[in-house]
């Protein structure tokens, strides 16, 4: 399986980002306008674009540049709504639901996670508390942190639940291993690229990240594999790994010193 895989968090009104999902400065970076998404949509559909699911992956048939993943982080409370507007273009995608906060303000509701089943987008687990750095955590918890989350899911929607991604961006080999022991054969990370790769029989898949500042020709760029902007996020995002590794906590401190200004 190679293809383009997009990382999205919440579709928003421009005046209404804290509505929905995490709030505070870092979470707003990750909340793009509908206005925006749709043209984005609609520039993906004009280009042949077919939003794929994982599951379904090997039964589509397309042509691989044809394929993309869509997927949403979070469960914010306005997954409904980008739902409605993947399938005004014909699109399906994957939600990924902390499910610790199912049911409270600014997060999808019972009712909703099962609809979105329902109507065709796959759900699947984005941990059970959204942990600031989930690849710190030790192997009990890490394993909780699954577990718990695809048990709710499964209570919810009647089937199995085997997708999940990556909260925060904190992956490591321990996350994908305990990931696997909650039975989950797809895991997303933020990682840029279109390679995936195997972890005890887990999928192990890449992603390009849209933000706020993502403009529709950007986009676009990430999604037909323009070399100059897929590098620049592989760059970025390495780095800051590498930072992340060096600082530690400190690194996290000054993140949101700087972000609260």
């Amino acid at each position: 399986m190679i293809a383009v895989t997009l990382m999205y968090h919440d579709v928003v009104d421009s005046d209404k980002s804290e509505c929905s999902g995490f709030t505070g400065n870092d979470a707003s970076r990750y909340k793009i306008s509908r206005q925006d998404f749709i043209e984005q949509l609609r520039v993906f559909r004009e280009a042949g674009y077919y939003a794929a699911l994982v599951s379904n992956d090997e039964k589509i048939g397309l042509a691989q540049r044809s394929r993309i993943f869509l997927t949403f982080d979070d469960g914010g409370a306005s997954s409904l709504a980008t739902a409605d507007l993947l399938e005004t273009y014909g699109f399906r995608g994957h939600f990924f639901v902390t499910t610790d906060c199912i049911g409270s303000p600014r997060f999808v509701t019972v009712k909703d996670v099962a609809e979105l089943a329902a109507r065709g987008h796959i759900v699947g687990s984005h941990s059970a508390s959204h942990p600031s750095k989930i690849s710190s955590l030790d192997a009990v918890a890490l394993t909780r942190q699954w577990l718990v989350s695809t048990v709710v899911l499964e209570q919810i929607l009647g089937q199995q639940v085997c997708t999940a991604s990556v909260p925060g961006g904190y992956y490591s080999r321990n996350v994908v291993i305990a990931a696997s022991k909650a039975n989950i054969r797809f895991l997303f990370n933020s990682e840029p690229t279109i390679k995936c790769y195997h972890v005890n029989g887990c999928k192990v898949l890449g992603r390009f990240t849209i933000m706020r500042s993502t403009s529709i020709g950007q986009a676009m760029s990430l999604t037909e594999g323009t070399h100059l902007m897929r590098s620049r996020q592989f760059f970025a995002w390495n780095s800051r790994k590498c930072v992340k590794c060096i600082g530690g906590t400190f690194y996290e401190t000054i993140r949101k010193s700087i972000l609260n200004r």
